[in-house]
């Protein structure tokens, strides 16, 4: 096995990317990364909608990695593990299936595969909005034959109706935070990644009323400690 030499720069981004995105396994992230990027595709920062502009701060820095606690997951990333997985519903697997990045990334699989495996998926609930409603967010599972990418990978976020889930929020990137803060009720989100000189790259997104939208782009330099 070829031996990986990290520079000074590469050993503070890990330490940005464990205070993001919880614990992960930096070997095998920057094994990845010096192999190059996968041919699955590759993105380091999710593009805002252009009709929504913000002049709001940065968020405010994400806790060192969450331990399992009898609180709902609210940090999700390519490594932590998903710590209380559900069962997705059917209706969720539909849209899934005809989400337009899977049908992107996995177009021939998904011809072959009909209705798609719910083994490609994991889901976690969590309350968005109200404490006697469990939304949900999914990401590619184990088994995923084709969504991910070396260092990046898709999130859907759900919202849980009376007759049924519509989804509200998907995009691509490293790791996904639910905030505390709430913009018409719903927490926000911030959906973001470290990378090799982009530094931390990222989005804010706030519920509008009826889905979620992107407020403002955040770019900033590793710090040093």
């Amino acid at each position: 096995m070829q031996t990986i030499h990290l520079k000074p720069s590469h050993l503070k981004m890990n330490a940005r990317l464990v205070e993001h995105f919880g614990p992960i396994h930096v070997v095998l992230c920057f094994t990845l990364i010096a192999c190059g990027s996968s041919s699955r595709g590759l993105s380091t920062m999710p593009q805002a909608s252009p009709e929504v502009k913000s002049s709001e701060a940065a968020p405010k820095e994400y806790s060192q990695g969450q331990k399992k606690s009898s609180r709902e997951q609210n940090i999700f990333g390519m490594e932590p593990e998903m710590e209380r997985p559900v069962t997705i519903p059917q209706d969720v697997l539909a849209i899934l299936g005809n989400a337009p990045d899977v049908q992107e990334r996995c177009s021939i699989k998904t011809r072959a595969a009909k209705p798609i495996p719910p083994s490609w998926f994991m889901a976690s609930e969590l309350h968005l909005h109200s404490n006697s409603v469990a939304d949900l967010i999914v990401q590619p599972g184990e088994d995923d034959p084709c969504i991910g990418g070396a260092n990046i990978t898709s999130y859907w976020v759900f919202q849980t109706l009376p007759l049924g889930h519509k989804l509200v929020l998907t995009n691509r990137s490293f790791g996904l935070k639910v905030m505390t803060t709430r913009t018409k009720g719903y927490r926000d989100i911030d959906m973001g990644s470290v990378t090799p000189g982009l530094g931390e790259v990222g989005t804010i997104y706030k519920f509008d009323g009826k889905k979620y939208r992107a407020v403002r782009n955040y770019r900033r330099p590793i710090r040093d400690n």
